[in-house]
């Protein structure tokens, strides 16, 4: 029968337990609901390339449908209506009549000079004869017009016409027909020097001075007139009847066909517009998406427990894969698909095992590749080519704290995508003539981009509290403020740090973990005992044992304390939660057996509450956690034994992990019987190469 305080704490685990599933849910139809958003609405089913063979059935017209003219045929269409468009302009009739005023008050003053010189003797009768003659030049040469041709109209334009406009009368007239102010000019030149009486000193700088053009080009006409043209240009050329054979199985794509294909496309989307369309294409996303995370959530409780109880590390992946689908969904868009190679995806496997291994990278970067799949339509070479290029950069032997080895991944990367599109190519085409050349900028790009993995990895450390190989070796570092402490205070903890350190790393190693989180998670795990190191027995280096003054619970009380009080030291000292975890987890829910006993037997007849005398865990949920926690009970253990003969090592290590087993401190870690067995296998032989006992072959 459980007891209140028993009962009152399963409530709280429960709740808790309920409000992290609640979560979680929570999270994941969060995300359904968004990549379903982010898909398009309108998901024509047959991918085509022009150049390439059709890959499916005969396709018959199932609905009769226009076929709409190529970017290509409208533009050109554009520019012969703007070259052949004919300019508008109109008369300046003010002008005209300004020009003729100008002259007329201008001749008296500008006459009177040459009329005072007495070498010109000019008479009365001179001065009227020039006057009546520069007034009919001038009056021709308006009657006539002077044209000020507007360059934009007419360049590129071949026409050699313009449309002039006399009150509500509009005709087509040839430039020719009018004069320019130099044609004008010369044109009077010639008549005045034809003419004996007149002197081309007195009338020509007056004549020059008065010609203005008359002939003005109308802007505002003429631009609305070329805008109701161009927009008469119909967007179609033709008409494909329902039934009737657009492209046979087999059949090489050209511009005619690639051209009604496109059409079909188009139709086929106009159709799929309605509210009601959209929205069963978004139920069907939603379906689709709901199945494909769902497939992750279960594979991460299967396989990766550590990623499933971690709901930032489930948020991380799930944010990972919106971003990518939003950025490929912006650049899809775009009339090049080569745009699409520049993105870096590689970083998404390269994260991801930096963070949570190999293969939660690779099941993560398979997911996102079948999601871009509704997303790049007809481009099969970009999935396959960046599904090689993402398990190059997974398997590149990438040690993320060397920069070096970032580079030899990136150049492995581009060299994948080159030779993989140069095989799709030969499958495709059959030959070397039509290669793409322009892949290679964004094939460069993307691989180089793939870089920005290196400063994201820290970055990413500290929004989601993840822990790399990078912090790792930073870690790995006896002279760190918080172990050098440890080794002044504590120093017997501190020996006994190391030698579980490497016990742990050697085990993790031959089970193929993480050896160097294992490693440095044993170098930190006892921190807390240097609060009061003088309680436990590696730092005790007289007779006296203070526990010989202390009552078992105490002494207990004070052994347990070394977990909470190392989870204290840890934040204070920001390690990573990953770390962190070590401490909690090294003795998991075990009991502190000697002081337990001794109460019990000073306390033969009270019934015990077992909670006094136990570790608060969680047990270890991990290979790392488990294999830390292994080592350390081994280690521990093995200092009590003097000269011990092979069989003694090899029953210690066996009771104590069978201890462990049946105290169920491994259900929540992946570890296997054949894992247990390597491990029991490698510490047996470390502890007799450290007590010289020589191993029988």
């Amino acid at each position: 029968m459980p007891t209140f305080r028993q009962y009152i704490d399963n409530s709280i685990n429960f709740l808790v337990n309920r409000y992290q599933n609640v979560y979680r849910f929570v999270l994941i139809l969060l995300a359904i609901s968004i990549i379903a958003w982010i898909l398009p609405r309108n998901n024509f089913k047959y991918d085509f390339e022009m150049g390439k063979p059709w890959a499916y059935e005969d396709l018959n017209a199932p609905y009769a449908f226009p076929i709409s003219k190529s970017k290509e045929e409208i533009e050109l269409e554009k520019t012969n209506v703007t070259q052949r468009f004919v300019p508008h302009y109109g008369v300046d009739s003010l002008s005209m009549e300004q020009n003729l005023d100008l002259f007329k008050e201008s001749f008296p003053i500008f006459y009177h000079p040459f009329a005072q010189d007495t070498t010109l003797a000019l008479s009365p009768k001179d001065s009227l004869y020039h006057y009546q003659m520069g007034l009919k030049l001038l009056e021709d040469v308006m009657n006539k017009g002077i044209i000020d041709i507007h360059h934009i109209s007419h360049i590129p334009t071949k026409t050699d016409e313009i449309r002039l406009t006399k009150g509500n009368l509009s005709e087509r007239v040839p430039i020719g027909s009018f004069y320019t102010s130099l044609t004008a000019f010369e044109w009077i030149l010639k008549k005045i020097e034809t003419d004996t009486l007149v002197k081309d000193q007195i009338l020509l700088p007056l004549m020059k001075s008065s010609l203005t053009r008359t002939i003005v080009y109308n802007d505002t006409i003429s631009q609305k007139l070329l805008t109701d043209e161009l927009q008469q240009i119909l967007p179609i050329r033709d008409k494909v009847q329902e039934g009737e054979k657009i492209v046979a199985n087999g059949q090489l794509i050209d511009q005619s066909i690639y051209q009604k294909l496109l059409s079909l496309q188009t139709t086929y989307s106009e159709q799929r517009q309605g509210i009601n369309n959209q929205m069963w294409t978004y139920v069907g996303y939603f379906i689709i998406a709901s199945l494909l995370l769902f497939l992750f959530v279960f594979f991460t409780k299967i396989f990766k427990t550590d990623v499933y109880h971690n709901l930032r590390s489930l948020a991380f992946v799930l944010m990972v894969m919106i971003c990518y689908l939003f950025l490929v969904r912006s650049l899809s868009n775009l009339e090049s698909a080569n745009a699409l190679y520049a993105i870096p995806f590689c970083i998404v496997p390269i994260m991801m095992r930096t963070f949570m291994g190999n293969l939660m990278a690779f099941f993560v970067y398979f997911i996102l590749l079948l999601f871009c799949t509704f997303l790049i339509s007809g481009q099969y070479q970009f999935l396959i080519l960046q599904f090689i290029a993402g398990t190059t950069a997974l398997l590149t032997n990438l040690n993320t704290s060397k920069w070096s080895q970032f580079f030899t991944s990136v150049g492995l990367i581009f060299l994948t995508y080159c030779i993989g599109y140069l095989g799709i190519h030969l499958i495709t085409s059959g030959h070397l003539d039509d290669l793409d050349y322009r892949l290679i900028g964004p094939f460069f790009l993307g691989s180089i981009l793939t870089l920005l993995a290196y400063p994201l990895i820290p970055l990413t450390e500290r929004l989601f509290g993840f822990v790399s190989n990078l912090t790792i070796s930073e870690l790995n570092d006896v002279n760190h403020p918080l172990l050098k402490d440890l080794a002044a205070k504590a120093p017997g903890s501190f020996w006994h740090s190391i030698q579980v350190s490497s016990l742990a790393e050697k085990a993790a190693l031959e089970i193929g973990a993480n050896e160097m989180l294992a490693k440095v998670g044993a170098l930190y795990h006892d921190i807390g005992k240097m609060k009061a190191p003088i309680y436990f027995i590696e730092n005790q280096n007289t007779e006296i044992n203070p526990h010989d003054e202390l009552p078992p619970e105490e002494s207990a009380k004070i052994i347990l304390s070394h977990v909470t009080d190392g989870i204290v030291l840890g934040k204070k000292y920001r390690l990573p939660n990953k770390l962190i975890d070590f401490i909690r987890t090294h003795h998991g829910t075990t009991r502190v057996e000697y002081f337990y006993k001794k109460y019990k037997m000073l306390h033969p007849e009270e019934t015990i509450d077992e909670r006094m005398f136990t570790y608060p865990g969680p047990i270890p949920y991990s290979k790392e956690t488990a294999i830390v926690m292994m080592a350390d009970s081994i280690e521990a253990a093995s200092m009590s034994l003097k000269n011990p003969t092979n069989q003694q090592i090899d029953d210690l290590v066996e009771n104590i992990i069978n201890a462990k087993i049946q105290h169920n401190q491994f259900e929540n870690c992946d570890l296997s019987f054949k894992d247990i067995k390597i491990i029991s296998k490698t510490f047996k032989k470390m502890l007799k190469s450290k007590y010289h006992i020589r191993i029988s072959y």
